[in-house]
């Protein structure tokens, strides 16, 4: 289950910046934290993405949302200026920052990567042909990993993402070409 955060369950279960000056991660789980707003497209195109995978790796993750029209004051924090920002925290390791839509197969890889945690076994995880079933077009998703700094990470020192898919990073187009994507593709699936 999805978990959305506001400022007291942030410092709860995820870090106390009122009273630890330096960033240590509290959960016992590697957590997931998706920053999102209501409105953003691409959001709404990763967060049924989001819920199968919260089922999926149920007591392996901790997976949370953040919506950055109410809880802008974590949104600062983090210094997030683009939605959707994935932030994946590793229990004892360094916070890395993902920016843009994902697709299931590029999260699963993400918590092999960061979390060394494997896809579930088929027979712990949704029914097979479920992969995107709620989520319109994933090819058009786009990924750009960036680089925290000293002011995105509270009490942190520069953090460096380890890109995921180096190759992504130079395919990545611009917030204006995603969102001549989007309508285009909204334009087709009209007229077909």
């Amino acid at each position: 289950m999805v978990e959305h955060l506001n400022e007291e369950t942030f410092k709860e279960k995820i870090f106390d910046y009122t009273s630890d000056k330096e960033f240590k991660f509290k959960g016992k789980l590697p957590a997931l934290i998706d920053f999102y707003a209501d409105w953003c497209g691409p959001c709404k195109m990763v967060s049924p993405v989001i819920e199968e995978l919260a089922q999926e790796y149920a007591g392996k993750i901790d997976i949370y949302k953040i919506n950055t029209e109410v809880e802008q004051k974590l949104a600062a924090m983090f210094g997030i200026k683009s939605i959707p920002s994935l932030l994946f925290m590793p229990v004892g390791g360094d916070p890395q920052m993902a920016r843009g839509a994902m697709t299931k197969a590029q999260f699963e890889k993400a918590f092999s990567d960061i979390f060394s945690i494997t896809v579930p076994h088929p027979d712990e995880s949704v029914p097979q042909g479920h992969g995107h079933s709620n989520v319109a077009n994933p090819d058009n998703f786009v990924d750009t990993y960036e680089d925290t700094t000293d002011e995105s990470l509270p009490g942190g020192e520069n953090k460096d993402i380890n890109p995921i898919d180096e190759s992504l990073k130079e395919q990545a187009p611009s917030a204006q070409e995603q969102e001549d994507m989007k309508k285009e593709n909204f334009i087709k699936g009209d007229a077909d």
